[in-house]
């Protein structure tokens, strides 16, 4: 809940670094399996939903992880993520992920959301985009 003071250009600028290495993918490795074991991912504030729409707001993390890591490297004017980054773009997102119900939405956001995450290929499109391969 608190701004970190740099645009979307200063945070294309920083590299994958530690969560391109072995150590930071294991990182990630283990944060998204752990949400897919426990089916935490499988929450909407306190309800349930359906494994068709959770899945996508679950894949959704990895280039979430990715951006929350190069915004908060690119705030201590770092050029890639390092260890410290990518831990605490990971407590960041675990402690807010399935927070938000999209019924709590406006009927035109709801939509909005639900066709993004359910008929194309955002998560996979924006992770490219965020490892610089797109």
């Amino acid at each position: 809940n608190e701004g970190i003071g740099v645009g979307y250009g200063e945070v294309s600028l920083v590299s994958v670094g530690y969560l391109g290495e072995p150590d930071g993918v294991a990182l990630v490795e283990r944060y998204l399996a752990s949400k897919l074991v426990g089916q935490r991912f499988m929450q909407a504030g306190e309800d349930r939903i359906s494994f068709t729409e959770a899945v996508p707001r679950w894949l959704l993390l990895y280039p979430m992880c990715l951006w929350t890591a190069k915004a908060l490297a690119a705030a201590d004017s770092e050029t890639s993520i390092g260890p410290t980054h990518a831990r605490r773009a990971v407590r960041l997102l675990d402690r807010s992920f399935g927070q938000v119900r999209f019924s709590e939405l406006s009927n035109k956001q709801r939509k909005m959301w639900q066709f993004i995450l359910t008929e194309t290929d955002f998560p996979v499109v924006a992770t490219l985009d965020l490892l610089g391969t797109a």
